[in-house]
């Protein structure tokens, strides 16, 4: 039985002791070891190696060292086994705490694709991106160039850039959001079809606000903000079109979608179990929803800011609430959360 070779990973350096960098092997499997949220040939893809193919010592250093790099794994150790003409060269892994990794990635203005196409189509030369990325390592960098080889396709050359958007109420998610800053993209025109009569106005003035503005993916969901404030909470935009111009400089987007309303929803009971922080009591003071009240969503998220202050006041940037609500539909028109929510995400630590 041949012995295995450990080749131990220190930082992104690796050593095989007693093995001239030289020995030529032919790989004949790669094996993970270790739960990860990964497939076998995304980790593979993640290497750059390929079974068959013919590689030395230092090939296994070198994608060891790429695996290292990416900032998805707290430890990576590297090993080979078999005999030279047939070897397996075996990974164990261990991905990094979800803790220190951006939960979300967000992609603003990249108008020919939807962000599900888009994740896809980053994932093909990113295998390790799943629409999460760590705090650390070279990933985010990796999915920058993706998207802009994705957009020469389009014959764009585009400057592009991201930052964090940090968890609120509305959006409990850390994330990473990717923009182009070059060329110009804006809104030339947005046409909702299907709106009531007594919902138009208040259309227009979002859709007046946001044509000859930035184009901006969220800006989409935005409009149904009247809706959402108003209880209609199955609110959506189906059909919904992007029809792209260029001009010098400048990108133009028009949109044009149908609305499908729903039905309002009424308030059953909104509750909190209490936390270190703010009793139920406290809770239920600030709540600016009641039992038969229009479920909307600005009051909803008036209700969860005495939550979210007493913990941002301590320290806890990171605090995210989850209301979970539960929505039973017509005729019965209610909005039920879950008893244990609001709930405070308590992996948050305080931060100075």
């Amino acid at each position: 039985m041949p012995s295995a070779r450990l080749l131990p990973l220190l930082g992104a350096l690796l050593c095989l002791a007693a093995t001239p960098s030289s020995a030529q092997w032919t790989l004949k499997q790669i094996v993970f070891n270790g739960k990860t949220p990964w497939s076998q040939q995304d980790l593979e893809a993640a290497t750059g190696l390929k079974p068959g193919q013919h590689l030395t010592s230092d090939a296994v250093k070198a994608a060891a060292s790429k695996l290292s790099a990416t900032g998805d794994f707290d430890d990576i150790q590297a090993s080979v086994n078999g005999p030279a003409a047939a070897i397996d060269v075996i990974f164990k892994v261990k991905p990094n705490d979800p803790a220190r990794r951006y939960n979300a990635v967000n992609f603003v203005n990249f108008p020919w694709w939807s962000p599900q196409e888009l994740t896809a189509l980053v994932h093909q030369t990113v295998p390790l991106f799943d629409g999460t990325l760590p705090e650390a390592g070279d990933q985010q960098d990796a999915v920058t160039t993706a998207l802009q080889q994705i957009l020469l396709t389009k014959q764009i050359t585009a400057t592009i850039t991201n930052d964090i958007v940090h968890p609120g109420i509305g959006h409990p998610k850390r994330t990473l959001s990717y923009r182009i800053q070059s060329p110009d993209i804006r809104f030339s025109s947005i046409d909702i079809q299907g709106v009531s009569p007594a919902m138009a106005p208040a259309l227009t003035k979002l859709t007046t606000t946001f044509t000859g503005r930035a184009y901006n993916e969220n800006a989409l969901d935005l409009l149904l903000a009247p809706w959402r404030n108003t209880g209609y909470l199955d609110a959506s935009l189906t059909d919904l079109r992007r029809e792209i111009t260029s001009t010098t400089g400048r990108i133009q987007v028009q949109v044009s979608a149908k609305l499908a309303e729903g039905e309002p929803y009424h308030v059953v009971s909104l509750t909190f179990a209490g936390s270190p922080l703010v009793t139920p009591e406290q809770f239920a003071a600030g709540q600016k929803l009641h039992p038969g009240d229009v479920a909307g969503m600005k009051s909803l998220r008036e209700s969860l800011a005495t939550i979210d202050d007493a913990y941002r006041s301590q320290g806890y940037m990171d605090v995210s609430i989850d209301t979970a609500p539960a929505l039973t539909p017509p005729p019965t028109r209610s909005l039920t959360p879950s008893p244990s929510s609001p709930a405070i995400n308590t992996a948050s630590e305080p931060s100075t």
